[in-house]
């Protein structure tokens, strides 16, 4: 039927975006393991900085780097401050990004929602539509298991209006 078909292309383009969007969260994983990385790595730098300024306090002999090149600590000075501020450009650009997926996350359980409720609209007619074939086959046809059927179906149909009902009543 047309709307089967419907069902299972929207199906398949939900399991491909699933698909996407684990490979986003991997990428997002990986990419915070590496700025952890990243933050040990400055983390050791700065001790050993503190290092190397507690041995440049004893150097009594003038013969270290920074004597020879005195604007070294100056350098390295402006590298940390870049460091930090690309570091604090990027928490911005996490954060944001952060919001957007919980922007996406709740727009995919809205539309999850819809679906299910699409589904079971369909289901319903399908319900309807069976009941019709059962009637009709009573009519011309004189067997007990029908009417077996028809009772199953309808006892389905009265249980699937009452759910529809109170689903609808406590949306009000």
């Amino acid at each position: 039927m047309f709307y089967e078909e419907g069902i299972t292309r929207q199906v398949v383009r939900r399991i491909q975006e699933r698909a996407v969007k684990e490979k986003e969260i991997l990428n997002r994983s990986i990419e915070d393991y590496r700025r952890k990385k990243e933050e040990s790595r400055v983390a050791k730098e700065k001790q050993n900085y503190r290092i190397y300024e507690l041995y440049k306090q004893g150097d009594n002999h003038k013969h270290l780097l920074y004597y020879t090149h005195p604007y070294t600590i100056d350098i390295e000075l402006m590298l940390r401050i870049e460091e930090e501020e690309r570091l604090y450009q990027e928490d911005i650009r996490r954060t944001l990004e952060d919001s957007r997926w919980s922007i996406e996350d709740k727009r995919k359980k809205e539309e999850d929602r819809d679906n299910v409720v699409h589904r079971k609209r369909f289901a319903f007619q399908e319900l309807g539509f069976h009941l019709r074939v059962l009637e009709n086959l009573q009519i011309h046809h004189e067997d007990p298991r029908i009417q077996y059927a028809l009772d199953y179906y309808h006892k389905e149909a009265v249980m699937k209006e009452m759910k529809q009902i109170h689903f609808y009543r406590k949306q009000l």
